[in-house]
Order: structure tokens, then sequence, then C-alpha cells
């Protein structure tokens, strides 16, 4: 393995410079936790509201009508979109992990 490479893998995060120990976006986890809240509130608050709009009879589980469709459709694609950026955020640390792994072969 070139010295380099080992050097960096030794100091856990490839480009940080030996001296420095600040990471970056160190204060951005509040930020991403607190959207991440809100976002869920609102997509959660969108289905129920829709929800009790449900004017379902007999047989009929769910049956949405007019305009609240858009609600409860936003409410589902909130939830998408989180689940899709969740699944790409555990992907994304797969692949570093993977990374660290082929460099070490080297």
């Amino acid at each position: 393995m070139r010295p380099e490479v080992k050097r960096d893998i030794e100091l856990g995060d490839i480009g940080q410079t030996e001296g420095s120990n600040q990471t970056e976006g160190s204060g951005s986890g509040h930020c991403a936790f607190l959207s991440l809240l809100a976002c869920t509130i609102t997509a959660v608050t969108c289905i129920v509201v829709s929800l009790q709009y449900n004017t379902a009879s007999g047989n009929d589980i769910v049956v949405l009508e007019g305009p609240i469709v858009i609600v409860f459709g936003l409410g589902v694609a909130i939830i998408s979109c989180l689940l899709m950026c969740a699944s790409a955020l555990a992907l994304s640390q797969a692949c570093d992990v993977c990374h660290v792994f082929c460099l070490e072969a080297l």
C-alpha cells in the first residue's frame, strides 16, 4: 500500500489533514434532524387529514375524492422522498466502507 493512502486511512478520513480535528458540517446534524422531523410531521399530518375526509361506505375501505386526493398524494410523496434519501444515505455509507477496504488492498 502506498504510504500516503495508509496515512489517510489511519487518520480516518480521506482528505483530512494531520493537524485538523474539525469536520465539515459539524453543526449540520441538528439542522438535518429538525428538517427530517418537520417533513415527517408534515407528511403524517397530510395523510391523517385526508383520511379524516374519507367517504367510504359498505365494502370500501378508502374512498378519496376531489382535492383531498392531492393532500394524500403530497403526504405519500414526502414519505417516499424521505425513504429514497435514507436509502441513498445508507448506500453511500456502504460504498465508503467498501472504498476503504479496496484502498487497504492496494
